[in-house]
């Protein structure tokens, strides 16, 4: 097991060459670097922001779509164009 630490935080691949993790364990005096710690903050967030997406999608959304007579799953298909397809099969070939 220490051996997969030592290899996945090794500081060759993580840091710039002249620094060390010794570097960033005891900082100048008012210079502070981010701690594991702070990345526990990204994943409430994230819960946050995908209900903040459900709430929306459900509620929000769904309603301004029925106020525009926009319905799910109906898509329409293109006109045939003829120039267009002359267009595509000339640049494609």
């Amino acid at each position: 097991m220490a051996a997969l630490s030592a290899w996945f935080w090794n500081e060759r691949f993580w840091l710039p060459h002249n620094v060390t993790w010794a570097d960033l364990a005891d900082p100048a005096p008012g210079v502070e670097y981010p701690k594991a710690g702070h990345l526990l903050a990204a994943l409430p967030l994230a819960l946050g922001m995908f209900v903040v997406r459900l709430i929306f999608e459900r509620f929000i959304a769904s309603a301004c779509a029925r106020g525009l007579h926009i319905q799910a799953g109906v898509g329409r298909r293109a006109q045939p164009n003829a120039v267009l397809e002359k267009v595509f099969t000339s640049i494609t070939k």
